[in-house]
């Protein structure tokens, strides 16, 4: 009997310039999320039906700054840390 194999999305760590209002931080839930002076990280975990780019670009159509986004978790590797800053 095949064994099924188990798809594990790529998990991220976004940071953004300042701070996220009412609405997204409610989505993210009270623990989903650090702000700090500058700017706000949280985790991203893309499902089926979106993409992380999909995500960067509903945080930009809604003004948000994204200074960086880090792999934090990959399906392949599983521990691998890759940070990409925003052009």
């Amino acid at each position: 009997m095949p064994r099924e194999r188990q798809c594990t999305a790529a998990q991220y760590e976004v940071v953004v310039a300042g701070a996220l209002g009412p609405v997204l931080r409610l989505a993210l839930g009270p623990q989903r999320y650090v702000r700090t002076e500058k700017c706000t990280v949280f985790p991203a975990t893309p499902g089926p039906d979106r993409d992380l780019v999909d995500l960067l670009q509903q945080l930009h159509e809604r003004g948000l700054v994204v200074e960086s986004v880090t792999t934090v978790a990959t399906p392949r590797a599983g521990s691998a840390r890759e940070t990409r800053r925003a052009s």
